[in-house]
């Protein structure tokens, strides 16, 4: 059973000058909505935006072996260096990568803590629909029983 929360017309609709009755709304879907809205944020975004390209999978994947220049990084690709350092940029505000100068050289180094976001969301996804399928299998086998 799905609990309800009043609310009134006027609030639920964004319009002020609205008439007539409360609207029920389900609480467990706005408390799972918050939810979802705390774990899909800005940073969350760039994440998943900076791991959709197999360039910068590649790029990271040199990186959790060792720290490299943009130089080394560059090396297994057909492309310039400013490209690179374009995916480079991309995984930085990501907060993937860091880069640090030594001289006129920049290296670059992996940084997991940005992955926590990407895992909490998968996590938390993956809680939902293991609960979900359990939950249905329930279901299917007690129909079974039934016949």
């Amino acid at each position: 059973m799905v609990d309800f929360e009043p609310v009134p017309q006027a609030r639920a609709h964004g319009n002020l000058g609205a008439t007539g009755g409360d609207v029920a709304r389900p609480l467990r879907h706005v408390l799972k909505f918050n939810r979802m809205v705390e774990l899909v944020s800005e940073r969350t975004d760039r994440v998943f935006h900076a791991l959709s390209d197999g360039t910068r999978r590649q790029l990271l994947a040199h990186l959790a072996r060792r720290p490299a220049t943009v130089g080394e990084l560059a090396e297994p690709f057909e492309m310039s260096l400013a490209a690179v350092s374009k995916h480079i940029k991309v995984l930085e505000r990501a907060g993937l990568v860091r880069q640090t100068k030594q001289g006129r050289t920049r290296i670059c180094e992996l940084q997991v803590d940005a992955l926590s976001t990407v895992t909490d969301l998968v996590a938390y996804y993956q809680r939902f629909w293991t609960r979900r399928l359990e939950s249905l299998d329930r279901v299917l086998k007690a129909k079974r029983t039934t016949r």
